[in-house]
């Protein structure tokens, strides 16, 4: 049995010890997952030490997902490109991150294609990151948005790729991606653009899966637009994680078979 964990700020909305037990039990592995809150950063150290010490992996949540870097020994693949943590093993104390991945296996299983697409993404913080790269990779032309412009031209000196926008103009995006946390908590039933633009879309992504649709996705909905909320990318992550927890490789099709099950759509 392997000794797993989250660690973050205020976990107490996580569904990530349900997710991590589903997918491991389905891979046929036994897993204990622990959840270590940390309201204060000045904690965070301790409670790592704690981990790489005595478990074999854990994920990281916000707003840790950078701070923890400093702790690894190495960066790997993704996570050395966002300087993003979300999944450390702790016996060699390496850092993943397996959000980006999550998120293109979330397009491709709603048939979603980026590829010379126009896309709008709102936002840039840590969600941001690894969404907007993949879609760079993933042959988008891709417009950032963030109320504070200094964010998004940050953003734009780590990446480049994509164009920062100072302020938003209507025009027609094939797909808008919100990563901002507008539509959730206090936010909830608040737009996070302008209803004109959601007008003129093709596909909305919400990264939020909590309310299951936000006010953003509901108005896209009523238009009859593909609507697209975060519960898959939230579930392929935590698969790509638990691939690297166990050393195995896996495969769209399963991942997507188990999360399927997860729903109870169809049987185990």
């Amino acid at each position: 049995m392997k000794k797993l964990a989250l660690i973050g700020k205020d976990l107490s909305y996580s569904k990530s010890k349900e997710i991590h037990n589903f997918i491991c039990k389905e891979l046929g592995f036994e897993i204990k997952y622990d959840y270590f809150s940390i309201p204060k950063a000045e904690d965070l150290e301790n409670t790592v030490n704690v981990l790489l010490q005595s478990y074999d992996g854990f994920n990281v949540t916000i707003p840790y997902k950078e701070s923890i870097i400093k702790y690894m020994s190495q960066l790997c693949k993704d996570a050395e490109k966002y300087k993003s943590v979300n999944t450390v093993l702790c016996d060699n104390k390496q850092g993943y991150n397996t959000d980006g991945r999550g998120f293109m296996l979330m397009f491709r299983s709603e048939n979603v294609n980026v590829k010379d697409k126009d896309i709008l993404v709102l936002g840039s913080g840590g969600a941001a990151k690894s969404c907007i790269y993949k879609l760079i990779e993933g042959g988008g032309r891709v417009d950032v948005y963030n109320r504070t412009y200094e964010k998004v031209v940050a953003l734009f000196n780590l990446y480049g790729g994509f164009n920062p926008l100072k302020e938003l103009k209507i025009k027609k995006y094939d797909i808008i991606v919100n990563t901002t946390s507008v539509g959730m908590g206090s936010l909830e039933g608040v737009l996070p653009t302008d209803k004109q633009l959601i007008e003129k879309a093709e596909v909305l992504v919400d990264l939020i899966y909590k309310p299951e649709k936000t006010a953003f996705l509901e108005y896209g909905n009523k238009l009859n637009k593909k609507i697209v909320n975060g519960e898959k990318m939230l579930f392929f992550q935590a698969y790509y994680a638990d691939l690297l927890y166990f050393y195995i490789e896996g495969q769209d099709k399963q991942a997507e078979e188990i999360f399927l099950k997860y729903k109870g759509e169809i049987k185990q």
